[in-house]
């Protein structure tokens, strides 16, 4: 048989021998396989073929005189010899031989793809009759190795066909490798009603290269047209179309809620002062209007005399909120009461009066359960004019207290909102 008929032979066989997934740090093929060409079962088809004792011998004959010629160096007699027993049964012990025997005539690239297919299936199945032959099987393989290119191909889709060098290498699986001849190939990926993904990759000797295509995902498909609902009455048709999408959220409606609770004023009294609030509020999206009442007396005394002070406030004012978080503009009316706690000789000089005053406040919500909800709250208010304590004897009206224009209030309430 010719050289280059035992290449194509050896074509044929190694082909059978799916491409590997990976290889490991020495560069020696892992067990795990892609089927690139022929369908997976080929393989072991041919490998476990049962023969009839005639065909047996023939076989264990051909093995033989193949193993004879190679130990003589007749190169083209131990070929033939292989080739011969490869025709009734596929072994990778005798691919390995074949592709070991070919690998010492003048080479080319298109032969070292073949033979590195062969070495590579036969030290993949660690083939061969001793350890010495395995070993002579990879340093063959080492050798080609570093005269072709590895080429790992991966999918976007599992189904896609992939061309290589315009050779139809089947069914990608998502990732498979495979040898290439050294320089620049095309790998084409084709998907049916989809367009062709290709790439250009220039190969180096002894270099693994990796290329993946990625099919652009599909166009969009078109909408189906909506669909309309016919009534129709007695006088004349009417033709109701179908509304697509949510529904527009209804226009909001105002939002009524009360609160009340402990507060603390100061600044309009000689001293701190505690009492109680009372307020309403209509809040319509972000915008509010407030208006409440709160009273509070003073806890100490003025100048070690005894004179009770009381102050009644009536606030109104437009606010704005944010989330949790509100800021009023407050206008307010503020009614100071004094009162002696014992009866004559002196009393007050004035024993009430009423400022007017304008603040600001700012309030935050947190919701504790359904409608109802906690406020923490403070303002200051500016009043029109500073309070003042005078008191009078029989003949004369001595001041004890001067006090500031600004009025301070803080509180926490509960809110009830509608």
């Amino acid at each position: 048989m010719s050289r280059s008929a035992a290449l194509a032979t050896l074509l044929v066989f190694s082909l059978s021998v799916p491409c590997e997934a990976a290889e490991d740090e020495k560069g020696t093929p892992s067990p795990s396989a892609v089927q690139t060409t022929e369908p997976k079962t080929s393989r072991a088809a041919r490998a476990n073929a049962r023969l009839s004792q005639q065909e047996e011998a023939r076989f264990k004959a051909l093995v033989e005189s193949g193993d004879r010629a190679l130990a003589a160096g007749r190169l083209n007699d131990a070929a033939d010899a292989y080739e011969g027993a490869l025709n009734l049964k596929l072994d990778p012990r005798l691919l390995g031989r074949l592709g070991l025997v070919l690998s010492m005539f003048q080479q080319t690239p298109e032969n070292d793809i073949v033979i590195a297919r062969a070495l590579h299936a036969a030290v993949s199945e660690a083939a061969g009759a001793s350890s010495a032959e395995r070993r002579q099987f990879f340093e063959a393989y080492e050798r080609v190795r570093k005269r072709v290119c590895r080429l790992d191909v991966m999918t976007s889709d599992v189904n896609a066909n992939v061309m290589i060098g315009g050779s139809n290498v089947g069914r990608s699986e998502g990732a498979f490798w495979t040898f290439v001849p050294p320089g620049k190939i095309d790998v084409v990926a084709s998907l049916p009603e989809r367009r062709d993904v290709k790439e250009t990759v220039a190969c180096v000797s002894g270099k693994p290269i990796f290329v993946e295509l990625n099919f652009p995902p599909p166009p969009p498909r078109e909408a189906p047209p909506r669909g309309t609902i016919v009534r129709e009455p007695k006088e004349k048709p009417v033709v109701v179309r179908e509304k697509v999408g949510p529904l527009s959220a209804p226009t909001g409606r105002g939002l009524f809620s009360v609160e009340g609770g402990p507060t603390l004023v100061a600044g309009a009294l000689p001293s701190p002062a505690l009492g109680a609030s009372l307020a309403g509020w209509y809040r319509r999206e972000t915008f509010s209007v407030t208006a409440g009442v709160r009273g509070a007396w003073s806890v100490g005394s003025v100048e070690d005399r005894p004179i009770d002070a009381f102050i009644l406030s009536g606030v109104a004012g437009p606010c704005v909120s944010w989330r949790w978080l509100d800021t009023c503009v407050l206008a307010s009316l503020n009614v100071i009461q004094y009162d002696m706690a014992d009866p004559p000789p002196y009393l007050p000089d004035r024993e009430s009066e009423v400022i007017p005053g304008v603040g600001i406040g700012i309030g935050a919500r947190y919701k504790i359960a359904g409608p109802v909800s906690i406020r923490l709250f403070g303002d200051v208010s500016s009043m029109l004019r500073q309070t003042s304590i005078s008191i009078q004897t029989p003949n004369s009206a001595t001041p004890v207290w001067n006090g500031g224009r600004f009025l301070a209030s803080a509180g926490v309430t509960f809110v009830i909102s509608q």
